[in-house]
């Protein structure tokens, strides 16, 4: 397929995952601050889907937010928060850009002090100890980065974060052993996959939803769109004959 027919299928597919997610009942017993978030994002797909060559912007703002258990961040007692959102731009019939960002909040009961690449949290202050960025850009032409890559810290606003409990104290920006770059070329990342991929990891109450067999087909459906071309052009420019570059480039180049 074109590039402007997996990205209409893309939309189509977020739609498909939206309203999974906007009508799941474990959602709404568990995660109910979500469902309204991820309403308008259905809604916003929906009416996309119909007028595809206009631009379209799908903003998960505020971020969504998955309370976990602090012993996933560090040994010390306190509460902890993932927070998953994101922007995702299309534009003359065509998948321009996505930011995809997780981040992990730390509230300790207690102040603690910097040792080990863990930076001084204070008691009962919201620390973002870890945040990750999934991005594809198409603009990037033979550039320093790949188009689909993946960055450890990077930009932070904690307006996103407002359905936090606590975000009304505010967050203190200190990650745990922060790395802006290298920026690392992924596979392309997408709503889907990244939430399968926490709920897996971080989903507690949640996790359920990853074993639904209708869950599996929405996340599976996304995964083909961008995958089978991603893979399959990667081993044509490994089966070349006479390569003038490594694969980073190829991964650097314009779609």
């Amino acid at each position: 397929m074109t590039f402007e027919e997996n990205s209409e299928n893309y939309l189509r597919s977020l739609g498909e995952l939206f309203k999974y997610l906007s009508r799941s009942s474990v959602i709404a017993s568990q995660a109910s601050q979500s469902v309204p978030i991820l309403g308008r994002l259905y809604s916003q797909t929906q009416s996309a889907v119909g007028r595809f060559n206009r631009p379209v912007q799908l903003s998960i703002d505020p971020n969504l937010h998955i309370p976990i258990d602090p012993r996933l961040v560090c040994s010390e007692v306190g509460r902890a928060d993932l927070f998953f959102g994101g922007e995702i731009n299309f534009a003359d019939r065509r998948l321009q850009s996505q930011a995809l960002a997780i981040t992990i909040t730390f509230r300790p009961e207690k102040e603690i002090a910097a040792a080990d690449g863990i930076p001084a949290m204070g008691a009962n202050k919201n620390h973002v100890v870890r945040r990750f960025h999934f991005d594809f850009d198409s603009a990037l032409k033979d550039g320093d980065r790949p188009i689909n890559h993946f960055q450890y810290g990077g930009d932070f606003n904690a307006v996103y974060l407002n359905s936090c409990p606590y975000a009304s104290d505010g967050f203190q920006y200190s990650l745990m052993r922060e790395m802006d770059n290298p920026r690392l070329p992924i596979p392309p990342a997408d709503p889907g996959s990244l939430m399968d991929a926490i709920l897996h990891q971080f989903g507690g109450s949640l996790r359920p939803i990853a074993g639904d067999g209708q869950w599996v087909k929405v996340v599976s459906d996304i995964e083909k769109i961008w995958l089978k071309d991603y893979f399959e052009a990667a081993l044509r420019e490994i089966n070349k004959g006479v390569r003038k570059d490594t694969l980073y480039k190829h991964f650097c180049k314009e779609i």
